[in-house]
């Protein structure tokens, strides 16, 4: 069975099944964290963080990355860039969304079957449409990812019709 942990219900429609099973979030502010509005409600400072348990479909040798049976980059940026879309996406303005536009991240050390990964992302920064994360993942014992992430607001209809002109 999947276990992933959510602390504030959220949908993640775009997620694959294995992740959609039981998609849990948590968004808070860190206390001392100085609150700085902006359009749509983001506030620098904002975390949210999804959760799993390793089964073989996140494994590596899934993937076809290697064939290692542990948790595999592909899947650990996958949950990071869900921790970082379920947050800001209650916030966006009907019929926005955001797209990943650049991953950063470095893959530290692995992770068994079995157990618990929980991926954080932080925005930090706000520069009109794009929005950037600090983003981490751990699992039961250690750090085992961090890098920066960043996603762009784009309007849904308008960016799927150019994904449609593309021929896509």
């Amino acid at each position: 069975m999947h276990s992933l942990e959510r602390r504030k219900v959220c949908r993640l429609p775009w997620l694959a099944p294995t992740l959609l099973l039981a998609a849990k979030e948590v968004c808070s502010l860190p206390a001392g964290t100085r609150q700085i509005a902006y359009h749509m409600g983001l506030t620098v400072g904002m975390r949210s963080e999804i959760s799993l348990v390793v089964a073989e479909e996140h494994t590596a040798a899934h993937f076809g990355a290697g064939g290692v049976h542990v948790f595999g980059t592909p899947m650990m940026i996958g949950l990071m860039e869900s921790a970082a879309w379920s947050l800001v996406q209650s916030e966006l303005d009907a019929g926005e969304t955001t797209v990943g536009t650049l991953v950063n991240v470095r893959h530290l050390a692995a992770t068994g079957l079995g157990q618990k990964v929980s991926a954080t992302a932080e925005l930090v920064e706000i520069d009109g449409r794009r929005l950037v994360f600090q983003v981490t993942a751990h699992d039961e014992r250690q750090l085992i990812g961090e890098g920066l992430h960043e996603r762009a607001r784009v309007q849904l209809d308008r960016f799927l019709a150019r994904v449609g002109e593309g021929g896509s």
